[in-house]
């Protein structure tokens, strides 16, 4: 039988005296029964102060730390984006991060540049090769349940190289016949 929490806030003691605060367990009543008017030979208009919801507990608050390791690369070296996310003093052992342009106004779509499940020490990892140019990232911890969500400081990545480059010539019209435009040779 599924049973829900509600809160009781007087219980008669055996003493006859009555202490407030607790809580009691009730089955889930079908339909049927509270169209009947009763449940469990209880009558309703008895049981309706019984049945006031408990409040949930907030998520702890989180931290994001990111880390960006090297800083600085040449084109086509792998970077190691690395976050930890910590509740206070306790590492959140599950929940996904998203690693994403921080430039950008939501991270999602193409602001996205990976993801990656928190381990039991409460650290995600991915590694990327990113082209050539400057680049600001943050990692942003999505939350759960228990834990509120939470985005780390803006770090910086610098890829250096140089493009390839390829110039390319080619003439046109025929030796010797040379026009300036306004049809005077």
């Amino acid at each position: 039988m599924t049973k829900i929490p509600v809160y009781h806030p007087f219980r008669q003691l055996c003493s006859g005296a009555y202490r407030m605060n607790s809580f009691y367990s009730f089955p889930l009543v079908s339909p049927r029964k509270i169209l009947a008017g009763t449940v469990n030979s209880f009558p309703l208009a008895a049981m309706a102060f019984l049945f006031v919801p408990m409040a949930q507990a907030a998520p702890a608050k989180t931290v994001s730390v990111l880390g960006v390791s090297p800083g600085t690369v040449t084109s086509g070296s792998p970077v190691t984006l690395a976050v930890t996310v910590m509740a206070g003093s306790f590492p959140v052992s599950s929940g996904l991060v998203t690693f994403c342009d921080a430039a950008a106004a939501r991270c999602e779509g193409s602001a996205v540049l990976g993801t990656a499940q928190l381990t039991s020490a409460g650290t995600a990892s991915i590694k990327l090769i990113m082209g050539i140019g400057s680049y600001s990232i943050k990692a942003v911890f999505t939350g759960t349940v228990t834990n509120a969500g939470s985005a780390s400081a803006a770090r910086s990545l610098s890829v250096t190289g140089q493009y390839p480059t390829t110039t390319t010539l080619v003439s046109s019209g025929s030796v010797g016949s040379y026009s300036n435009g306004n049809g005077s040779g």
